[in-house]
């Protein structure tokens, strides 16, 4: 592995394995089947139940499938049989590298997905910002024309489908004309 460029480290168990997981951080993980003190399948638990965020390739003896399906199911990337002739240390290098990529695309993925979040949260409160601009006066505050035929027809269609007497009452401002020509259409937003 170290002439195809990967910096390796080499634990001799699954404790000292988890002393290092504490230390620093890792690209892959390669877990043999067969270790001192718990199984590779034990080992692929703990990481996955503490939280370490580290892809694991599971590594078992030929005719060992039912558990490579296990560590798969388990959480493991990839497992790779080993042969006695050591033929398969020449695919971990392509194996590992496969791992390793799938995982950053998949941080990556989550990365994106947390910032569309934060993107549709700002979108939808600047629609919501939009939407009552629009239905109110930016000097006043208060509902414009827009607003008062929706909400009459709103308030209209209950009145048919309660069979109730809608009622509406409308102020007008006398004089404004008056204002606007002493003043300019500047003078009339003063007046109150």
């Amino acid at each position: 592995l170290a002439e195809k460029g990967f910096e390796v480290e080499v634990v001799l168990s699954a404790a000292e394995s988890l002393a290092r997981m504490g230390n620093g951080a890792y690209d892959a993980v390669i877990v043999d089947y067969k270790m001192p003190g718990m199984s590779g399948l034990e080992l692929l638990q703990t990481l996955v139940s503490s939280g370490y965020d580290v892809p694991v390739v599971m590594a078992t003896g030929a005719g060992d499938e039912r558990i490579a399906a296990e560590a798969m199911r388990g959480g493991a990337y990839d497992y790779i049989i080993k042969e006695e002739d050591l033929s398969f240390l020449t695919v971990l290098p392509e194996v590992l590298g496969r791992v390793i990529a799938r995982h950053r695309t998949e941080l990556e993925n989550v990365r994106l997905q947390h910032d569309l979040s934060e993107k549709n949260q700002l979108l939808q409160q600047a629609n919501a910002k939009l939407a009552k601009l629009s239905i109110t006066d930016g000097l006043t505050g208060l509902y414009n024309r827009r607003y008062l035929e929706e909400a009459l027809g709103t308030e209209f269609a209950k009145s048919i489908r309660y069979r109730t007497h809608p009622s509406c009452l409308l102020c007008d401002f006398d004089h404004v004309k008056q204002v606007n020509d002493k003043h300019g259409h500047a003078g009339d937003d003063g007046v109150s």
